[in-house]
């Protein structure tokens, strides 16, 4: 098992220190911040589970509303990044399952409680021991991301995180916005797939 973990001096950043390093490309910073939030993803995932979708699954969904959120969080708007953050986690949750009740027509959605405050009182706060395996956990998996992603889709990806539009990384990969969008779609699927069980 691969015991390494990130440095020191990562765990000691804010999260919008965190974010301004990761839209410098920076992947171990990207790697500490989803460490941080796997917990949360799981978390969501775990109050919206048995309406459809795996509790897996719902957490894939949940990081890939963490990576929305790393993307277009704005400090300048006085919101926690917590906050923020739980909340596009919520959304991409809830619009996966929407998407499903949509397909089979259901309407079971309804009679969620859509109010994400409840769940602060009897959040998890973990333990040094768990964050610290958690982060290993992450560590690993971002390590296999990266491993599964084409150097194109690695430049898409670190372009998209940095909050640069579809035609802004068109420009820059000198690629046509369909092709841009197709790697994110390819992203994304082997996102699920790496974090999936």
């Amino acid at each position: 098992m691969d015991t390494i973990g990130f440095p020191s001096s990562y765990h000691t950043q804010t999260d919008p220190e965190l974010i301004q390093l990761i839209r410098k490309g920076d992947e171990l910073a990207f790697g500490c911040l989803c460490a941080r939030y796997l917990s949360l993803c799981r978390l969501v995932a775990r109050r919206y589970s048995g309406l459809g979708l795996e509790e897996e699954d719902l957490a894939q969904e949940g990081m890939v509303g963490l990576i929305e959120a790393t993307r277009r969080f704005d400090p300048c708007k006085q919101v926690p990044f917590e906050a923020y953050a739980r909340k596009c986690i919520s959304s991409k949750i809830l619009s996966a399952l929407d998407a499903l009740s949509a397909q089979k027509r259901k309407a079971n959605l309804d009679s969620l409680p859509l109010d994400e405050q409840q769940d602060a009182p009897g959040l998890h706060i973990p333990s040094p021991d768990e964050l610290f395996i958690e982060s290993e956990e992450v560590q690993k998996r971002s390590e296999q991301i990266l491993s599964l992603l084409s150097p194109s889709e690695s430049d898409t990806l670190r372009l998209y995180l940095r909050g640069c539009s579809y035609a802004q990384i068109a420009a820059q990969l000198g690629l046509p916005q369909k092709s841009v969008d197709n790697a994110l779609q390819r992203v994304r699927r082997k996102l699920r797939s790496a974090f999936g069980r």
